[in-house]
Order: C-alpha cells, then structure tokens, then sequence
C-alpha cells in the first residue's frame, strides 16, 4: 500500500497521528522522517556508537559501519512520534542485537531487533499514559511453553503489558485479558486497553474481548519485565506502536499499514 499525495510520500504517523511513543526499523514520518536518525547502534570493535537512519540500516551502511565479523547493538531505539521518548539502554550487556557477525539481523526479509534477555527502556513520559490507550507490536518468538515479556511499565504499579506462556497471548493493565491457545509465532498484536472494554486482536482478528484492568502507563520496557529480570529464550521486535486513546476506529488502517510493509498475515 502506497500513501502519496501531491507528490509527497505519507508514513504512517501522517496518517494516523497522534502517537505518544512509535519505534521502528523503517521510517514512520514519511518523506518528512527520511533523514532521522531511527535507531542508534554500538559496534562490538571499539564500542564506538553512531545514528543511522531506516535506509541506512537496510542499505548496507550499518553493516559496513560495523564491520565484517562484528556484532552491533542497538544503544538507542529513536521515538518517531516527535515526544523525545526514546527507548535507551546503557548497559552494554543488556542491549540487544541488530547485526550479527557483520550481517544486519532479518526476519522475512526486513530488519529486525533481537532481544535476549536484555531491553531497552523509556524512563519516563512527559504524563502519563492513561487508559484508554492503543499498542500495536509486530514480533516474532521460537515455539514453545516459555514465557515472554514483550513489554511493560518501568514499575511494579503503572504497567500496561503484553505477554505469553504457550502460545497465550495475555494483555495486562493490573488484570489479565487472554485469548485461547494459538500458533505461528509471527505476528502484529494490537491490545486496547481500555478497562472491563479492553481487546486483544491478532493480525487484525478480534481473539478476546474484556477486563484487562485500569493501569497507566508512566514510561515504557521494550523486551523484558520492567526490571529486567525475566530470561527468556531470544525474539524478534520490529515495530512498536503506542497511542495514548483509543484507535479503534484507526485499528484496521494501522494494522493495514504495518502489514503491507512487513507482509505479516
């Protein structure tokens, strides 16, 4: 799906605005975002961090930056919504992986970040995020009966999260909302929370419906619990997407964006 108009190419925060937080590996913002940086790497050599932006990553920049026979680590996961709520990491030994052995890490083609039991977080929103709110996240994980973390708050309290433990997807805001037994790993989930009228949809299909709590949302874990402290087996995140409303209305469309790029379903 192409989203042109007047000869200016539209991303799919042009489209769909008002995103508090949005973070992947391809430009969000359209002709306006082509020269942002998205993600912000360190190379296993030296150490040595550097910015590079969506074509960068997919163009080879990054993987000669890094160099061959090195691995790159994402420091920084950008925040394209223009909030400055970038998802950091300084710790280098919980900093996920973006190029292996001199290679940008793929997954169905297009690049893609690898968390194993590392992640990156966003400290603090400008206000909190309040329910209603919308997340859509594109992920992919090995089969199994392990639990993942995909994401979470920063505290015990303010957590808006989505998880899984046999292939339950469970969305949480201080109650747990989970949909039957599913498969094929790979998949875009989109979780409104929004009280006892929260949903869970999988590649656009409604799986449940109900109470998946009050919570807020005082800042943001990519790919792990809010401390950290889960170990898991390694999964793949490539987009992240969070609205501080409720976009049902927008969901179809969103999730249309997100698939005709990623081609998910």
């Amino acid at each position: 799906m192409s989203w042109i108009i007047t000869g200016t190419q539209k991303g799919l925060l042009d489209t769909f605005p008002g995103a508090a937080a949005a973070y992947s590996l391809r430009n969000l913002q359209g002709t306006s975002g082509k020269n942002s940086a998205i993600v912000r790497v360190r190379r296993s050599s030296d150490n040595t961090e550097s910015d590079f932006t969506a074509t960068e990553v997919s163009d080879g920049t990054l993987a000669a930056w890094v160099g061959a026979g090195n691995d790159g680590f994402v420091r920084t996961w950008y925040d394209q919504s223009g909030n400055g709520n970038g998802a950091a990491q300084t710790t280098t030994s919980l900093q996920p992986k973006i190029v292996n052995a001199g290679a940008v890490l793929l997954n169905s083609g297009k690049p893609t970040i690898n968390f194993s039991n590392d992640y990156l977080q966003t400290l603090s929103f400008s206000s909190a995020v309040a329910q209603p709110s919308t997340i859509s996240i594109l992920l992919d994980h090995p089969a199994g009966l392990v639990t993942y973390v995909f994401y979470d708050g920063i505290d015990a309290v303010n957590r808006q999260s989505l998880t899984t433990g046999g292939f339950q997807y469970t969305t949480v805001a201080g109650q747990n909302l989970r949909n039957t037994s599913i498969s094929d790993p790979r998949k875009l989930i989109t979780s409104i929370y929004n009280g006892a009228s929260s949903s869970q949809y999988i590649d656009s299909i409604n799986t449940i419906n109900g109470d998946s709590g009050t919570n807020s949302l005082n800042g943001l874990t990519i790919g792990n619990l809010y401390d950290g402290s889960l170990s898991a087996f390694a999964f793949d995140i490539q987009e992240l997407i969070l609205y501080p409303s409720d976009q049902s209305s927008n969901r179809v469309g969103i999730e249309s964006n997100i698939n005709a790029h990623y081609n998910i379903y």
